[in-house]
């Protein structure tokens, strides 16, 4: 029982030490878990589609960072106009981002380079631009944001057995918000 009683008070000298220095810690890098909606408007069809993933910021310097994403994005609704497009898609993203304040923490604005794989034989590519605010508290980061750009949906159909593809270029809308580990 002596044991048992060492054991938890130990554990929770570990826990409380741990909680103070987490407030003096300042991380270098994020990894977070985010999740956001998307509005695609594509040639006049608006799709909105829901997303969920991981993503790694690393500090490059004092003010800037770049990070890499990786979403799995699911079509929720029904597209305004047929062919239903764009049902499942897997997202990976690149980003790089200038911090007004110091690096992982307050308002950012940046740029970001994005290449989709949905699940309809189509590929997606898009340039945009960001913007939002992320507080870094010891180890913990909260952040809210959108994303907004210009891209192409690459769509691959059959006419006679012969594949043929289409070029739809559009604009979307990704406001986002995420949680954070830092390191």
């Amino acid at each position: 029982m002596k044991k048992i009683i060492i054991l938890l008070t130990g554990i929770l000298l570990i826990s409380v030490a741990t909680i103070s220095a987490q407030e003096e810690f300042t991380p270098k890098n994020i990894v977070k878990l985010n999740g956001n909606y998307i509005l695609h408007w594509f040639a006049g069809s608006s799709v909105s589609l829901i997303g969920v993933g991981p993503e790694v910021e690393i500090s490059l310097n004092e003010k800037t960072s770049m990070g890499f994403s990786l979403y799995y994005m699911t079509r929720i609704g029904e597209p305004t106009k047929k062919p239903v497009i764009y049902t499942d898609v897997i997202y990976f993203k690149w980003s790089g981002r200038w911090y007004s304040e110091q690096v992982l923490n307050g308002l950012y604005g940046g740029v970001l380079i994005g290449i989709g794989m949905p699940t309809d034989n189509a590929l997606t590519a898009d340039l945009g631009v960001q913007g939002g605010y992320q507080i870094a508290d010891g180890r913990f980061s909260f952040e809210f944001g959108c994303e907004a750009g210009y891209g192409v949906l690459r769509d691959k159909s059959y006419y006679g057995g012969e594949p043929i593809y289409d070029a739809v270029w559009g604009f979307y809308l990704r406001p986002f918000v995420s949680i954070g580990y830092g390191f």
